[in-house]
């Protein structure tokens, strides 16, 4: 089969990584895919040229990538291209594959991969403004467009638009397993004494977990534990969390900048915790690394457990949450023993989000998706334009 796979932009980052691994996965079992962006980020090109090795990609600049959700756009770009599957991984890649839906009578999905990543009056996730236009589209499509990435977020989007997508499905975020599982115990156990909590990800509104991080492991510094934090990544919060950290005193948080997607797995290896969320604390539990899911918009001193904890493909959008302190306390005290038993059971857990059981789902989803008929009513997308205009203009002046 032949994909299209739509984004903003190919910097490091969750959708990112994911479009990788999905289209290498994809092109490995003899399909095609050509990834369609805004912006491919070249400061952090690793991504951009590794997607190159299994996909084509069509880099259009932010302002051509908005303009071809205008229908007549749509059609004279994409007109001598056929697809049998186009996936939508944002809004503006949402209203374009539906366009071509219409158009080119071509199956499409939309992939789900925050609570509230489609709940416009809620949050504006990475500073992006989504005018209603886009709720009103969503609200017009039927349910076998989405794919969510675990009940939590199909829940969360079921309550914000009071629909079941009853027949939508869960589609669990694929990981490599095998470039991170291969780890004997002196890889997986602290060696020295610093002992290391590691974070990897995005500094952005809904990841304030280092926060309640920086002041657990202060706590257990006071008790005697000679633990340090290692915090990789950059975005909008990094001044704050800097600010936070040297206002304190906490001279035992370190920034290390983003780490290469490449080097996740040495990064990881030998902490004694992983403190994150998505598809980082994935990957560090495949590492065999005991990995505290925390909680989205939490700075507090809270986290929802291990990874082998969390119910179905959850990963940090509900639960219980108890103390981020006395889990790594207890971390602390572990013997040899315990913690190759705890890093295995994380690594166990992982399992069930390996690439080579999540994709062949992907396939036999995207087989049944959805394919609007040529008369099917999307809402004006000169709605969207106009509150966008608004927006700038109430910014502005």
């Amino acid at each position: 089969m032949k994909f299209l796979f739509l984004y903003s932009n190919l910097r490091i980052g969750g959708v990112q990584t994911l479009i990788l691994r999905m289209a290498k996965w994809l092109s490995q079992h003899g399909h095609s895919i050509h990834v369609f962006v805004a912006d491919a980020h070249q400061d952090e090109s690793f991504i951009a040229s590794e997607l190159r090795r299994y996909a084509s990609i069509d880099i259009v600049g932010v302002r051509g990538y908005q303009c071809l959700q205008i229908a007549p756009f749509t059609h004279s770009f994409f007109r001598k291209q056929s697809y049998d599957v186009v996936h939508a991984f944002d809004p503006i890649g949402l209203w374009i594959a539906a366009q071509l839906s219409k158009s080119m009578r071509t199956r499409f999905v939309a992939g789900i991969y925050h609570p509230q990543y489609y709940q416009f009056k809620v949050t504006n996730l990475g500073g992006s403004y989504y005018p209603q236009g886009y709720e009103d589209l969503i609200s017009a499509l039927p349910d076998n467009v989405f794919l969510f990435m675990n009940e939590a977020t199909l829940n969360a989007h079921a309550h914000y638009y009071n629909r079941s997508f009853s027949a939508s499905r869960i589609l669990p975020i694929p990981i490599e397993n095998k470039l991170f599982g291969d780890n004997g115990p002196d890889n997986t156990f602290p060696q020295n004494e610093s002992l290391r909590v590691v974070s990897v990800g995005r500094f952005v509104d809904f990841k304030r977990y280092p926060i309640g991080v920086m002041d657990a492991i202060s706590a257990l510094r006071k008790n005697g534990h000679n633990v340090v934090f290692e915090l990789y990544g950059k975005g909008p919060l990094e001044s704050e969390f800097k600010k936070y950290a040297q206002r304190r005193g906490f001279d035992f948080v370190r920034f290390m900048g983003v780490v290469p997607y490449q080097k996740f797995a040495q990064t990881v290896r030998g902490a004694l915790a992983f403190a994150g969320m998505g598809t980082a604390v994935l990957e560090a539990a495949a590492a065999g690394v005991p990995s505290l899911v925390m909680p989205v918009y939490s700075d507090g001193d809270k986290t929802l457990g291990y990874l082998h904890e969390q119910k179905g493909f959850n990963l940090g959008e509900e639960g219980k949450p108890r103390s981020t302190f006395g889990e790594l306390e207890r971390l602390c005290h572990l013997s040899f023993g315990e913690r190759l038993s705890l890093g295995e059971r994380e690594r166990r857990s992982a399992l069930k989000f390996s690439v080579d059981e999540v994709m062949p789902m992907y396939l036999s989803y995207v087989e049944d998706a959805c394919v609007l008929p040529a008369d099917f009513e999307l809402p004006s997308i000169f709605r969207v334009f106009y509150d966008k205009i608004l927006l700038y203009v109430k910014v502005k002046f």
